[in-house]
């Protein structure tokens, strides 16, 4: 019986392993020719890297709630129980939450600064040019400053890319330290290209391609596009970041 949990979460592995992550435009069946190339320790890492990613995509307010939804429900379930063992109930609480703090704490710095093993997109041809339009150096405030952008690079060279648009907060830093070790021919090694993450019309986040730190006038300190021509003379080509909480509630008429 005790074996019972450990083979069925062996078996969930070998199955999910099985299905293709790749997927083709509006998640339709994958592109010929292409596959993830994922090592046995990507895959014994899977479960709790795949939880860890799920917690990361909560918002301040949900993640909050969930916690507080969690004390409610354990505070609910002493409150039924007779004075002693309630009691022993509230001990038995503080110790866990004190011991989840610890936990939470200790899973976060293992995340942040241990090195995890790097799935790689794998293509038949070689004329398919793979692209990351979303990506962050240490120059943004939400990644941590050992992040360089030649370590930008080097995780995108294991993760099987072509080309990378740096695209920090509302700075080109990044970019431009990046632009200085590009290869001098396409094919030659990882190339990474400029862009910013800002906002349109003030809520949605974007991803602004083609601009350049020539063009930091068009951008205020929230990253909101203002009006004028670029000073690059590029148009850019804006994607819409997701997920994104905004998008419920925002009709998104034209990104170019």
């Amino acid at each position: 019986m005790r074996l019972i949990f450990p083979l069925l979460l062996t078996l969930a592995i070998v199955v999910i392993r099985g299905i293709s992550p790749i997927t083709g435009p509006a998640g339709g069946s994958p592109p010929a020719g292409v596959s993830l190339d994922v090592s046995p320790a990507y895959v014994a890492m899977s479960p709790v890297s795949r939880t860890l990613d799920a917690l990361s995509l909560l918002s301040n307010p949900q993640t909050i709630a969930l916690f507080v939804s969690l004390a409610i429900a354990v505070a609910g379930f002493a409150t039924l129980r007779g004075k002693a063992a309630r009691r022993q109930m509230w001990m038995r609480l503080a110790l866990g939450t004190a011991g989840l703090i610890a936990a939470i704490a200790i899973i976060e710095a293992a995340v942040v600064f241990l090195p995890r093993p790097m799935a790689a997109l794998v293509v038949d041809d070689e004329e398919i040019v793979r692209v990351d339009f979303h990506s962050h150096t240490g120059a943004s405030h939400d990644v941590r400053k050992s992040f360089t952008a030649e370590r930008n690079r080097e995780w995108h060279r294991s993760g099987g890319f072509d080309i990378a648009y740096i695209t920090d907060h509302v700075t080109f830093d990044g970019a431009v330290a990046a632009r200085e070790n590009n290869p001098r021919l396409a094919g030659d090694g990882t190339s990474l290209l400029t862009g910013v993450e800002g906002r349109y019309h003030r809520i949605v986040s974007t991803i602004m391609l083609g601009l350049t730190e020539a063009d930091t006038a068009l951008l205020n300190r929230r990253g909101n596009l203002l009006p004028g021509e670029t000073a690059s003379g590029r148009r850019p080509v804006t994607i819409v970041a997701l997920p994104n909480r905004n998008l419920d509630s925002v009709t998104i008429e034209s990104l170019d």
